[in-house]
């Protein structure tokens, strides 16, 4: 089940939502989910991939939707992290969520 995150820009003070774990949504409702978000890049790429995958193997789109429902989530929190957001909550909760993103939680003189 994916736990939801909240992210704030600190120069914007723009709050987006994200999520850790697999993307159930991804799963059932393909490129969708992304443009929800506002994530039209993948978006994009994602309805490409669906589109392409079908055309060579009739009903991929469930393998890709597995494939993007593990990923999706992951990718989606490091661009908002590169684009300056940051986790929102308790130190526990935020060292998770730079765990999960594959990064080094900051220390309290790089914030």
């Amino acid at each position: 089940m994916a736990q939801p995150v909240s992210l704030q820009n600190k120069s914007t003070n723009e709050i987006r939502k994200s999520a850790t774990g697999f993307s159930w949504t991804m799963l059932l409702w393909g490129f969708f989910p992304p443009l929800f978000r506002s994530d039209w890049k993948w978006a994009a790429i994602v309805l490409g991939v669906n589109l392409v995958s079908n055309v060579f193997i009739p009903g991929a789109v469930f393998l890709t939707g597995i494939i993007f429902g593990a990923t999706y989530n992951k990718i989606h929190l490091n661009d908002l992290l590169n684009s300056g957001f940051v986790p929102q909550g308790d130190k526990a909760f935020v060292d998770s969520v730079y765990l999960y993103a594959g990064r080094m939680a900051p220390t309290e003189e790089q914030e």
